[in-house]
């Protein structure tokens, strides 16, 4: 930054942050006068709290959105962000995480704050085209599945298929959709739906689609109900299935 002399009619900052926290600020080593930043004289805001008690309209948050999906840093910027944040300690250390789990551990949002936040989410998603809105969906979906672990029913399936000697793929990417489990040698999709997310409204509609298109690429679609995955009757009808299946 420059170092620029404040104009007469300037008022120097008291030295308190002026979102209203009370914390001191620091000595500013710069000037930024479109910021009422000088060097020698406090700064206005501690780093971070320029922007509190303001918010964002619902297209400019679209906006950003937009303009950030796919951005990287170029090998500069990292390489520049690495210097900086050399020798500092990471704020999400293992430590750190475990005290955040701790503190929400328990929490429940209200009803209230549930459709404030649901409402929110559905005219934010009103904003977006049917391409920015697709292009989400798959960023969304890819980063779950990076962080999911196979449910219980996927790991019983799994284990039985290992057990025949099947050879088989889980949280496999076919077209813009994830499957379960695949059985490549068969041409085979594996399904395993739970109560919780297929019993939802509108959740018997999606699967139908997904298999619809599995079908056009040319796979056969199984779906096994939780309750034969629990209680094992669920052998009797994969075997029966994969007997009938055609090999490539």
């Amino acid at each position: 930054m420059e170092k620029l002399t404040p104009p007469n009619d300037w008022t120097p900052p008291s030295g308190i942050c002026e979102c209203g926290c009370g914390r001191r600020t620091s000595i500013a080593i710069g000037s930024r006068p479109r910021r009422g930043v000088y060097c020698g004289y406090p700064r206005r805001f501690i780093c971070g709290h320029g922007g509190r008690g303001t918010s964002r309209s619902l297209e400019t948050r679209a906006k950003m959105a937009v303009s950030s999906t796919g951005r990287t840093h170029s090998p500069e910027t990292r390489a520049k962000l690495s210097r900086v944040l050399a020798g500092k300690k990471h704020p999400h250390t293992p430590e750190s995480r475990a005290k955040i789990s701790a503190a929400n551990r328990g929490q429940t949002r209200s009803n209230e704050t549930k459709a404030k936040l649901s409402d929110l989410r559905r005219r934010y998603w009103a904003t977006l085209s049917p391409e920015d809105r697709q292009r989400a969906i798959e960023q969304n979906v890819a980063v779950l599945r990076t962080r999911c672990r196979p449910t219980t029913i996927e790991n019983t399936v799994a284990q039985w298929l290992n057990a025949q000697g099947i050879e088989f793929a889980t949280e496999q990417r076919i077209d813009r959709y994830y499957v379960d489990v695949l059985v490549p040698s068969r041409h085979l999709i594996i399904e395993c739906d739970g109560v919780y997310w297929h019993s939802r409204p509108g959740a018997a509609e999606v699967d139908a689609l997904r298999d619809v298109r599995m079908t056009e690429l040319g796979y056969s679609v199984l779906r096994l109900p939780e309750h034969s995955i629990r209680d094992g009757s669920f052998t009797t009808t994969l075997s029966g299935v994969l007997s009938h299946a055609g090999r490539t």
